[in-house]
């Protein structure tokens, strides 16, 4: 729950702080000059009892407004909208009671008022060329547009990286499926890989978000690695999912839930796949039902693959199925049974060639 909390506070301020928005150019300008700055997005009324002097403004929003009141000191306010500003040069009083551990007086202020308000406060430090956001009790530094560019890079390659393990993984995995040589272990050690490439994916997905209109080309290679990668783990999940167990889960539900455990430990993984810790050996050999083998086929439809696996239960009955038996299934017709025949034929050849 505290994770979602927290990308959602983050949305609020990529919303509004993304590179191309009008608020981020005018802090960009404000951090290359040198400048400070604090600023509330608010309505005025809501803070009046924590404001002092200033001036009144009730202009529409822009950055070059918003730079040159940073040269003043005090504080600024802009609704949450971003298209007014309504006051500046303001003296803020929050409550000096609420725990702080910043040190600048700028931050210490703006900590509090984001803690007292739960409104969004940004500070532009001008000597240590920082932009902090506070909102609630949440603080966020935003990075420079060329820092996210690298991080955003290095990231891509971690994501390059594990989608070439889970490439590596799936066929090997099918070598193992023909010579029926699959354990529990090697399943574990599959999902463990798709783990570690969908939080690194989150990874990329945060820095699109951040980055706004400068993510384009971020956002293809990210599209292109991550091709596929859902539909064979949820096909990995579906083969070798533990049907005999009395409380079934939702394979989309065990996508969901493997972010949340710890992966080191096996057991949480033996559970989340429906087997027992306690009775279920690492050394067991499993069976898959098919799945990953029968997606694959772009002729079949969910209803297709389903009829077929509840026919023939798992893989090896389906690569021995022939093609009389195929065309009997409800839904597979002399077509859908070809595509299926030289499906497994092309199944068997790879794993052949590469027995060799």
């Amino acid at each position: 729950m505290v994770e979602k909390d927290q990308n959602k506070i983050l949305d609020e301020i990529f919303a509004v702080l993304a590179p191309g928005k009008p608020l981020r150019n005018a802090v960009d300008r404000i951090r290359e000059a040198s400048l400070g700055a604090l600023i509330i997005l608010t309505e005025p009324e809501e803070i009046t009892y924590l404001m002092e002097g200033g001036f009144k403004l009730d202009t529409e929003f822009s950055p070059q407004k918003l730079y040159e009141l940073a040269k003043m000191d005090g504080g600024i306010i802009v609704n949450r909208e971003v298209t007014k500003i309504y006051g500046a040069n303001l003296h803020l009083q929050p409550n000096h009671n609420i725990q702080t551990d910043e040190s600048g007086t700028r931050h210490r202020t703006a900590h509090r008022i984001a803690k007292q308000t739960a409104n969004m406060v940004i500070t532009i430090s001008e000597r240590r060329n920082k932009v902090t956001v506070y909102k609630g009790d949440f603080k966020y530094t935003l990075d420079s547009i060329a820092d996210l560019l690298i991080k955003s890079s290095q990231s891509v390659m971690s994501l390059e990286k594990y989608a070439s393990l889970t490439t590596s993984y799936l066929t090997n995995l099918n070598y193992l499926e023909y010579e029926k040589l699959v354990t529990l272990e090697d399943i574990i050690a599959g999902i463990r890989i798709f783990t570690l490439l969908f939080k690194t994916d989150d990874n990329v997905e945060y820095y699109i978000r951040e980055l706004g209109t400068e993510a384009t080309t971020l956002q293809v290679q990210r599209a292109e690695v991550m091709l596929g990668q859902r539909n064979n783990f949820l096909n990995l999940i579906r083969d070798y999912y533990n049907d005999a167990n009395e409380k079934k889960t939702n394979p989309e539900k065990i996508v969901e839930k493997i972010s949340n455990i710890d992966i080191t430990d096996e057991n949480n993984i033996i559970k989340l796949l429906g087997y027992d810790p306690k009775q279920d050996n690492l050394e067991d050999v499993l069976i898959a039902k098919g799945y990953r083998l029968l997606n694959g086929i772009n002729k079949l439809n969910k209803r297709d693959v389903e009829n077929i696996i509840q026919r023939f239960t798992n893989i090896n009955s389906i690569l021995s199925a022939s093609y009389d038996d195929l065309i009997q299934i409800k839904g597979i017709n002399k077509i859908k049974g070809s595509v299926i025949m030289r499906t497994k034929e092309r199944y068997k050849n790879i794993i052949e060639l590469e027995k060799i």
